[in-house]
């Protein structure tokens, strides 16, 4: 279960000290990245991360996502 507000308060503060262009490396434990909320998922243009997955050594993540700010 995830902490809602704490996820919005937290994207709010990512995106507004995000300048345009800028790069995200997000990782997480599940298996897919499901629970960004919708505004940061809006703000958010995901690039190809397959390769940055395949490469982690230690298999803690279960997802990585490569995004970068849109402007």
């Amino acid at each position: 279960m995830n902490d809602v507000p704490g996820l919005e308060q937290e994207w709010r503060m990512i995106l507004q000290r995000s300048a345009p262009g800028a790069r995200v490396l997000l990782r997480s434990a599940a298996m897919q990245i499901s629970f960004l909320p919708e505004f940061a998922q809006a703000a958010l243009r995901a690039q190809d991360s397959e390769g940055w997955h395949l490469r982690d050594r230690v298999g803690t993540y279960g997802s990585v996502m490569l995004a970068e700010v849109a402007a």
